[in-house]
């Protein structure tokens, strides 16, 4: 058995850190995250926009020791609002082409502000796109919207294809996701990585068949590092694969 490690934290700070004591938490339904093999505490954090310490006290660890098959809990008092119910309300209005899509592709916008009205904007007359916002969804980061409020974009509610990636092919089949900013130089949110580990949970959940979860450089190597180093792809993809 691997050795144990132990973080020097008192129980005092971590249930501060938290936001309340180890008991409050305990009893809040939670969602639950299965470890994968080389997962860590932290990398388990980054994916749904938490910190160690939270989860620490939410499942009431001596510890920073997990293996694969372990389940944490990661409560809806730590993930706060359901950030997906409108876009759940504006998806059973349409009739969605669910075997259309094949993919989802996360990109960064590559500017420090933004929202889906700014982005339609500067698509629909600077970039001459017929049917303006490139994307499905743009996640915000308070900016020009709310921090991880996601806003549901025409080519959604109309089941149009997107016009996030150079090749046409996977336009048809991927569904655009954009969050605000710009991760080479920093990262996403807390509120965003919330938001956005909802909506792929939702749609993983509810479409036929697993859609794969990809980088918009992974689709495009040659002309982009979207969605930036400091958006943890790797994290991503140990759930969603």
């Amino acid at each position: 058995m691997k050795r144990r490690t132990f973080i020097k934290q008192s129980t005092a700070i971590l249930a501060a850190t938290a936001g309340g004591s180890l008991k409050s938490l305990a009893g809040v339904t939670a969602k639950y995250h299965v470890v994968t093999e080389g997962e860590t505490l932290s990398s388990i954090g980054k994916i749904y926009g938490v910190n160690i310490y939270q989860i620490i006290a939410a499942n009431d660890l001596k510890g920073n020791y997990i293996k694969p098959g372990d389940r944490i809990h990661i409560p809806q008092a730590i993930l706060k609002a359901d950030k997906i119910t409108h876009v759940r309300d504006a998806t059973d209005k349409i009739k969605t082409a669910f075997r259309r899509w094949q993919y989802i592709v996360i990109h960064h916008s590559g500017t420090h502000n933004g929202s889906a009205n700014s982005f339609d904007e500067y698509h629909r007359h600077k970039r001459n796109m017929e049917n303006g916002l490139a994307y499905h969804f743009v996640i915000g980061n308070g900016t020009g919207s709310e921090d991880g409020l996601i806003e549901i974009g025409d080519r959604w509610t109309q089941q149009l294809h997107g016009g996030h990636v150079k090749c046409q092919h996977y336009n048809e089949i991927g569904i655009g996701v954009c969050l605000v900013g710009n991760f080479e130089s920093k990262n996403p949110t807390d509120a965003q990585m919330r938001s956005l580990t909802q909506l792929l949970d939702y749609f993983n959940r509810d479409m036929p068949g697993a859609l794969q979860v990809v980088g918009h450089r992974e689709l495009d190597t040659e002309h982009t590092l979207c969605p930036g180093v400091n958006f943890p792809m790797p994290d991503m993809h140990k759930r969603y694969s």
